[in-house]
């Protein structure tokens, strides 16, 4: 909590001493929440479909795979006991191959997911940022602050701009703005 509220109670002194007590009346600031606008916009839905698209079904395979196997085990543990010591032998060296690969398959897809999950969040937070940045220009802010991080405990309700901001990512989104679009290799 300290290490957050120190630098924003530096950026506002600094702003305000930046000013004059003049100019410090005339400070616009906006302050939006990362976690509401990037849970809502239409650019994470589109990213939760795609995800959903690109790997629902293997998902459920490699999950059936799961359990398919765990079902072999129980099967062996049951029977084991009936069979000779040789085919006991055997029967535990083609489960243990099969555990193996059923671990490299669930952990490649795992890997492949959490990277697509990873890129899908990366892109969906440089929209909000560009978003409000955009929209802090346009209007004029002084500066704007993501509160969900800056340790803010309350905002006055005029320098929420977090409807705001989210409008402005789903025109981004809708508009992909090639200066954006070229940073994030789309």
């Amino acid at each position: 909590m300290y290490k957050l509220f120190v630098p924003l109670t530096l950026i506002f002194c600094l702003a305000a001493g930046a000013t004059g007590a003049a100019g410090a009346a005339e400070l616009k600031v906006g302050m939006f929440s990362l976690n509401a606008v990037a849970t809502a916009c239409d650019a994470y839905k589109a990213k939760q479909a795609d995800m959903k698209k690109n790997f629902e079904a293997e998902g459920k395979a490699v999950e059936k795979q799961g359990l398919d196997l765990q079902k072999l085990v129980n099967e062996f543990q049951i029977q084991q006991q009936a069979l000779s010591p040789e085919a006991r032998e055997d029967r535990q060296e083609a489960l243990r191959r099969q555990s193996r690969e059923f671990e490299d398959k669930r952990n490649d897809f795992l890997r492949r997911y959490n990277n697509a999950e990873k890129r899908a969040q990366e892109e969906i937070i440089s929209i909000v940022l560009y978003s409000a940045a955009e929209y802090g220009k346009r209007e004029k802010f002084s500066f704007v602050l993501e509160m969900d991080r800056a340790g803010v405990l309350w905002v006055d309700q005029p320098l929420d701009i977090t409807k705001a901001v989210l409008e402005e990512s789903n025109k981004t989104w809708k508009n992909k703005p090639k200066e954006l679009f070229d940073q994030l290799g789309k």
